[in-house]
């Protein structure tokens, strides 16, 4: 639970109050809204040319926000579903909710992910400036109250309630096309995998990222050449494996290097990933590179399967 307030001069008289827990994403990827729940109460301030008389009315007539995160400041469109003005008593508190969605766009999200780096998501700011009217015994004057709110999300409250509702695992950071007409099951297959890796990779499990991406080859390698007793995809296999899927390119010379690097992100991804080293761990770095590595072969395997290859 987070508090803040809206100041006005040296008085806050609009209090704040955001429960994390409760922010929530909608929409879609393309157009993605964060959906923060504002709690509020609005005191009635002293008029300073009346001070024993009754307390001035305050009426919030327009909000609006912005969002930043370690002072990189987000391109959303923020708006505040405030279909009429909010005013205050002139003798006690008015409290209530209020709705911020925020709308993002997909570099907004990506803006988020890298400064979360696979763990709670710290230091959101929501700066709020609020239009508002005091009912002063002189007359109605009009005012600006501004405040900031800091948020801290826990990790699993944004991967489950956020992330997963704009299904942002579902976005391919490198687009891998299909033939039309493909049933290829190796191909398709080892990509069910490397969704998998990506899922992980959101959640901050950067181990099962490196995992995943080790099972996408190693089915494909093992269904293609027929030998589902291999325990580590090695280079030759690679190069025997690719002999079979790149017809259409007679260099030798080129699928040697190409199975080289197959080999290697495997070694890596076998070595690194399924048997961690005493001393020795991933960071999510890792699992970064490894998956758009991945996602690299991937796209290029994808330009030299046809249909009849997966059988």
């Amino acid at each position: 639970m987070t508090k803040g307030a809206l100041s006005i001069d040296l008085e806050s008289p609009i209090e704040l109050e955001i429960n994390e827990n409760e922010i929530v994403g909608s929409g879609v990827i393309s157009h993605p809204n964060l959906e923060i729940p504002i709690s509020y109460r609005i005191n009635p301030i002293m008029d300073i040319l009346a001070p024993q008389g009754p307390q001035n009315r305050i009426s919030i007539i327009h909000l609006d926000a912005e969002l930043s995160i370690n002072n990189i400041s987000l391109s959303c469109y923020s708006r505040f579903q405030l279909t009429k003005k909010i005013s205050s008593y002139t003798d006690k508190t008015k409290s209530g909710r209020i709705m911020l969605s925020a709308h993002l766009c997909y570099m907004d999200i990506t803006t988020l992910e890298e400064q979360r780096k696979a763990r709670d998501l710290k230091n959101l700011k929501l700066d709020i400036r609020a239009l508002v009217e005091i009912e002063r015994t002189a007359g109605i004057f009009t005012e600006i109250a501004t405040g900031e709110v800091l948020l801290n999300i826990p990790q699993s409250h944004w991967v489950t309630k956020i992330l997963n509702p704009w299904q942002y695992d579902k976005v391919k950071l490198i687009e891998i096309k299909f033939s039309e007409d493909s049933n290829n099951k190796l191909l398709q297959e080892g990509y069910n995998r490397l969704q998998t890796a990506k899922t992980a990779y959101t959640e901050g499990r950067s181990s099962d990222c490196v995992l995943w991406c080790y099972r996408a080859f190693e089915y494909m390698v093992k269904e293609k050449l027929g030998k589902p007793e291999l325990r580590n995809i090695s280079s030759a296999n690679f190069q025997e494996f690719l002999n079979g899927i790149i017809q259409d390119v007679p260099d030798d010379h080129k699928r040697l290097r190409v199975g080289a690097m197959f080999g290697a992100l495997c070694q890596f991804c076998h070595d690194d990933g399924r048997h961690e080293k005493p001393g020795y761990s991933l960071d999510h770095a890792d699992a970064e590179f490894v998956l758009i590595q991945t996602q690299v072969l991937f796209q290029y395997l994808s330009k030299y399967f046809t249909t009849d290859s997966g059988k």
